[in-house]
């Protein structure tokens, strides 16, 4: 591994997004956090009020799509490289998007997407979910996302700590 060049790419990845999305969270050397609710508002029409929420939520997630594809073009023509993007309600959810398409992916989770998308993936796609969690947790009976979400908090705060329960 050349640690300069990839801390060269790293560097010119993230001036590309942060050149397009201000708003940046700095994870390493290959992960950042985008918030992207400003951009994405300035984008949308201003006469929303004549469409109904269900519309306005999805043109909210269509503009989101468009802007991380923009975003994926930046850093292909800053770096010559793809990268696989996340977008979702939350940095969560979002990491765990960025993983479902790799390589050089790009995937939308909305709030509507959870369940179906996530609840039947492993608790392992989880961050902060290592080998020893994954295995309490099973033979606590929780394979799944969705097992995990749908436990009791107390159950969870009785077997793991009321840190960890919410």
């Amino acid at each position: 591994v050349d640690f300069d060049e990839d801390r060269k790419y790293s560097r010119l990845v993230k001036a590309a997004m942060r050149a397009m999305a201000p708003q940046i969270e700095d994870r390493g050397i290959d992960e950042i956090y985008l918030d992207l609710t400003e951009l994405v508002a300035a984008r949308l029409p201003d006469d929303d009020e004549a469409v109904d929420a269900d519309d306005a939520e999805q043109n909210v997630w269509w503009c989101a799509r468009e802007l991380a594809g923009e975003l994926k073009q930046a850093v292909r023509t800053a770096t010559g490289l793809g990268c696989s993007i996340g977008v979702a309600p939350n940095k969560l959810i979002a990491k765990i998007a960025s993983e479902l398409d790799k390589p050089d992916g790009l995937t939308v989770v909305t709030h509507k997407d959870v369940a179906t998308r996530l609840w039947p993936l492993s608790v392992r796609r989880l961050h902060g979910v290592g080998p020893k969690s994954a295995a309490k947790l099973a033979r606590l009976g929780i394979a799944t996302i969705g097992e995990l979400a749908q436990a009791e908090r107390q159950w969870l705060a009785r077997h793991f700590g009321a840190r960890y329960a919410d």
